[in-house]
């Protein structure tokens, strides 16, 4: 069975509520009634039974020998008068000496006459004989001081006559205009409740709150619901780890919307009823979220994080959306963090293999040369091809660790600029061994390199014509003394346009691109090359010739470092 909705339960209690009211109120009013009708009817015949006490023919009556014969009469005559059921006299025995029934005369009465006897007035509301229910008075008769004979007066008195004298009509009138405008208001009460609860009983409230409430903590995106005034509304624990805000404990109650208009102490309900101008957010993520535009998959950078923003606003035309509630947007949070790092290793991945590919096509070139060389008979000529290449090996080998890595992602480099028909040129002058693992030295090259072709690319898209364009990218390695120490120098130069002066500033920051944003993986290069030598404590230096040239300059460590303890630094510095 589907259980009742709020406005129901409403509906039957309120109901309930006026029938029972109605009841009691019913009941009340008819009690009272009856006991002021019961009172007045008693004080009627008590007043009736004294005027007769002290009539002449009641004296007569009891003076006679035969009181019935005169009594009879009289006390007829008196109850047609006086409007009575009935005007019994009495001897001192309680036998009846008249009656409204003459066949009952000499009857006794049921009723107690004691307090009579004792001369003392008095009545009651009482069934005896055959007059029913009546309010009636018992009086003594004296004569000469002396009590002869008991007066019993009374008048029925009908519950059905209570009942109409009640107004009982009215107060039912009153009570069922009262169920129609309640019923009335009801049904409003119904119409808004049901709206505001979609139909649900209490129940499924709770139920669907647990659930929701359980589900919105433990989802494994952030989750923030802002007001439409920027004001911090509800937040789940993932958004918390992400934003860096206080995780809002679970025994507290929700805030209402007049309790949003203060912020809430730290530590009660974390950043809940905060302006989203007063949180510690990078201003590009605040923008966004004080805006309150839609945004799809956008990229921010929060507290070491890459963050993708989806941002959607409420609709206050939606059925879902109750009339005269606070609108505001729906934000979800997602930790791209690791993909962005994954996407990274497996570009440098990729451009190794090519690199590797390229180097294995030059050593089949080198065989296929000795191979001719040594069937043409020129055997001297085939072993100073074979001297040069191990040489020059061995010698890149022993003096740099890295240096046959780096030759290879130049060359494979190379052979992809060859394909955009860009010349690239590059030089390695390493005297010693550089300590630094090939991840390090793959990001740099390879990640400055890619900019620099897609910086010629871009040029000559926004020229006339680009047969004329100079295309061509310069590489240059080497290391040299210092003061401190040796420092490995990385330069990079190409024929591009250059970096506009606004933007320059802004080259090295997370997520920051000239390019089209829906290309994966944009607006990262740079950053992993800035970020890169600045945690080897080296820096990176932009400069405006005939087109760009970028200088890297590292310290060379005393001992080898590898991308996993670059990788642990960085783990470190965020936690």
């Amino acid at each position: 069975m589907h259980p009742w909705s709020i406005a129901r339960r409403l509906f039957v209690g309120q109901l309930m509520f006026i029938l029972i009211a109605t009841l009691l109120v019913t009941w009340a009013v008819f009690v009272h009634n009856r006991d002021t009708v019961f009172n007045l009817e008693q004080d009627r015949m008590l007043h009736t039974g004294r005027l007769m006490e002290g009539e002449s023919e009641v004296i007569r009556g009891y003076s006679s020998a035969n009181p019935t014969e005169i009594l009879q009469p009289y006390s007829l005559r008196i109850m047609e008068s006086a409007n009575l059921a009935f005007a019994t006299f009495m001897d001192t025995d309680g036998k009846r000496l008249t009656y409204w029934d003459p066949s009952w005369i000499g009857t006794q009465y049921p009723g107690n006459i004691e307090p009579a006897l004792r001369g003392e007035e008095f009545t009651e509301v009482s069934s005896t004989g055959r007059a029913g229910l009546a309010a009636r008075a018992v009086i003594p008769i004296q004569i000469n001081g002396e009590i002869v004979g008991v007066l019993t007066v009374g008048s029925r008195v009908s519950e059905l006559d209570i009942l109409a004298q009640s107004q009982i009509p009215a107060v039912l009138i009153g009570a069922g205009v009262l169920l129609v405008f309640s019923s009335l208001a009801s049904y409003l009460l119904a119409r808004y409740l049901k709206r505001v609860t979609f139909g649900m009983g209490p129940e499924q409230m709770s139920t669907s709150f647990n659930f929701l409430d359980t589900a919105l903590h433990n989802v494994t995106e952030g989750i923030v619901l802002l007001s439409q005034h920027g004001r911090v509304r509800l937040y789940n624990d993932k958004a918390a780890e992400l934003l860096n805000w206080p995780i809002i404990r679970t025994s507290e109650p929700a805030i209402d919307a007049p309790q949003l208009a203060q912020p809430q102490p730290n530590g009660t309900s974390g950043a809940m009823g905060m302006l989203i101008n007063d949180t510690e957010l990078p201003e590009a993520l605040k923008a966004l979220m004080i805006e309150g535009r839609d945004a799809e998959d956008e990229r921010y950078f929060a507290n070491g994080r890459i963050l993708v923003v989806n941002q959607h606003r409420i609709d206050p035309s939606s059925r879902a959306v109750v009339r005269g509630a606070l609108s505001g947007t729906v934000i979800t949070l997602h930790d791209a963090t690791d993909v962005q790092a994954l996407s990274g290793e497996l570009e440098n991945t990729r451009s190794l293999t090519d690199a590797l590919r390229s180097q294995t096509h030059e050593h089949a070139n080198r065989l296929h040369t000795v191979l001719s060389l040594l069937e043409l008979g020129q055997s001297d000529q085939a072993k100073n091809v074979v001297s040069e290449a191990v040489g020059a090996g061995d010698q890149r080998e022993g003096a740099a660790g890295v240096a046959p890595v780096m030759e290879a992602v130049l060359t494979g480099k190379a052979a992809q600029a060859r394909e955009r028909g860009i010349d690239l040129d590059f030089s390695i002058e390493l005297t010693r061994r550089t300590n630094l693992g090939s991840h390090i030295l793959i990001t740099i090259l390879g990640n400055l390199v890619d900019n620099a072709m897609d910086a010629i690319d871009t040029g000559v898209a926004e020229q006339d014509s680009a047969e004329d364009a100079e295309r061509w990218i310069e590489v240059d390695v080497y290391d040299s003394p210092a003061q401190n120490g040796r420092w490995l120098t990385i330069m990079v130069a190409d024929s591009g346009p250059g970096i506009p002066q606004p933007i320059i500033e802004r080259i090295f920051e997370r997520g920051f691109s000239t390019k089209d944003h829906g290309e994966t993986g944009r607006g990262h290069g740079l950053w992993l090359v800035n970020s890169t030598a600045k945690r080897l404590g080296g820096t990176v230096t932009v400069a405006q010739d005939s087109g760009t040239v970028f200088t890297v300059e590292i310290p060379i460590p005393d001992s080898r470092i590898t991308g996993l303890e670059v990788a642990s630094q960085e783990g470190t510095n965020r936690g």
